[in-house]
């Protein structure tokens, strides 16, 4: 089941989405966060490397066979949710 508004294909091979679970799961998975974006102040988009590859991990992801450390996965969570409060722009 994927969501459409959470997750989009940028060009030159980025892929993005406003996910947080989402992009937990591809840094656990070992994908490299290339920045965050604001394209307004309520929502982040996090930006990544390599968007074919970050497509089958997502599809992994939906589909529940997407296999991670758990203890990773957490961390990853904590680490991008204190990157979007400290980074968060003001309306």
């Amino acid at each position: 089941m994927q969501h459409e508004n959470d997750v989009e294909e940028k060009p030159a091979q980025e892929f993005s989405t406003k996910d947080l679970w989402v992009a937990s799961a591809l840094l656990t998975a070992g994908h490299k966060l290339s920045r965050i974006e604001w394209p307004d102040p309520r929502n982040a988009f996090f930006i990544f490397l390599d968007g074919e590859y970050c497509k089958a991990t997502v599809e992994k992801y939906w589909d529940r066979t997407l296999s991670v450390i758990a203890h990773d996965f957490t961390d990853n969570m904590r680490s991008l949710k204190s990157r979007i409060f400290s980074e968060k722009k003001s309306p």
